[in-house]
């Protein structure tokens, strides 16, 4: 949503997706109607375009007139996935673990 130009949302996924713009004006408030959060970044070629929350939305300044792309995403956390991946492998082996030390012996 924007007040000049146009804006298009294009290859969108759960973290990111693109804000097409058209003959829109320097300056001009872009708002993409999804929950923003700090961790939001938005960018258009090699040059960060600061995000801020519009009533919990996803908002920005134009930071160029014309017709370009602004890029946005959400921080993918590779890591953290490789932890938690890690974390169920190690509790699955800790449970199956703990299950064979406490066999119950035989009753005489």
């Amino acid at each position: 949503m924007t007040t000049t130009g146009t804006g298009r949302l294009r290859n969108l996924d759960f973290l990111g997706g693109e804000v097409e713009l058209t003959g829109v004006a320097a300056g001009t408030p872009v708002r993409v109607r999804a929950n923003y959060y700090p961790a939001w970044r938005a960018r258009v070629g090699g040059r960060d375009v600061p995000p801020h929350s519009g009533d919990g939305q996803i908002e920005f300044a134009a930071p160029d007139a014309g017709t370009y792309v602004v890029r946005l995403e959400y921080p993918r956390y590779r890591w953290l996935s490789l932890i938690a991946i890690a974390a169920l492998i190690g509790g699955a082996w800790a449970l199956t673990r703990n299950i064979t030390l406490r066999r119950p012996s035989a009753v005489v």
